[in-house]
């Protein structure tokens, strides 16, 4: 598969099953060959949030792949503008919903708690 490597046309076949490649476009995963279905399983190209193979375009996130449909954000479920988006406990959120999840918004105006600010005990931040 490499350059200087050649196969019989009943050997260059993938190797889970078995089909000839017929066309140009074959795939390489560890040394050995695969058409694409079996490639995206071979590589282990789930997506992180659906669960479901990635046969096309991928988004990439903290070591994850994702269906780019489907990297949004958990709580809201916009999408990202890349690259604004921010991983906590393994799932990505917008700017306002990690605020929110880690509960550093305020309730009265959903703004972010910043330092001074004042927590209804009167207690500074």
């Amino acid at each position: 598969v490499d350059a200087g490597d050649y196969y019989h046309s009943t050997c260059f076949v993938c190797n889970i099953c078995n089909k000839p490649f017929d066309t140009a476009k074959y795939w390489r995963w560890n040394e050995r060959i695969y058409c694409k279905e079996h490639w995206v399983e071979a590589a282990d190209r789930k997506c992180r949030a659906c669960g479901e193979y990635i046969y096309n375009e991928v988004s990439r996130a903290d070591g994850q792949l994702y269906h780019p449909t489907c990297f949004v954000c958990t709580t809201c479920r916009n999408p990202f503008i890349y690259p604004t988006y921010i991983i906590y406990q393994d799932r990505p959120y917008c700017r306002q919903d990690y605020f929110r999840v880690r509960g550093w918004l305020c309730v009265a105006c959903d703004g972010v708690i910043q330092e001074g600010d004042k927590n209804a005990c009167g207690k500074v931040w």
